[in-house]
């Protein structure tokens, strides 16, 4: 089964970003602050904290609805990829809540295996130049407007 390989892949996502915000049109204020208290869910996705992951889920579609102009595209990028992880999981009949106990072998009643076996390759198409540029530019913008590293 290639569950390190999904694990490693959302881990990815999250430490390319470690924690963002949102504002909506130029709120950079608000979305400052929405960032800074969304870095401990995203902190969730770079440690593979399985049991974090709906709520750094819920961060990155939170911040991407409120991002202000200047990163907005950026945040619809990589709110997409979460989406596409989201919806693999659905699909394969588990939630991103099963993964510590399928980490120990147990699957889910009604989980389609082959599936499972399917998401290495999802997370292998997230991988992209476009999701990693969207979330260095969106660590950069942290860090000029709210002077929050996001690197750390």
């Amino acid at each position: 089964m290639k569950l390190s390989l999904t694990l490693a892949g959302i881990a990815v996502i999250g430490a390319s970003l470690a924690g963002c915000g949102g504002g909506g049109d130029g709120d950079t204020d608000a979305y400052c602050k929405e960032v800074k208290a969304a870095q401990s869910d995203f902190k969730a996705l770079s440690s593979g904290d399985a049991g974090g992951f709906d709520d750094a889920f819920d961060a990155f579609h939170d911040l991407a609805k409120a991002a202000p102009d200047k990163v907005a595209d950026d945040w619809k990028t990589v709110d997409g990829a979460m989406t596409t992880i989201q919806e693999a999981f659905k699909d394969a009949g588990i939630s991103l809540s099963d993964l510590d106990e399928m980490q120990s072998g147990k699957i889910p009643e009604g989980a389609d295996l082959s599936k499972i076996n399917d998401l290495g390759s999802t997370f292998e198409d997230l991988d992209s130049d476009d999701v990693t540029k969207a979330t260095q530019n969106i660590s950069e913008h942290a860090k000029a407007e709210c002077d929050i590293d996001l690197d750390e």
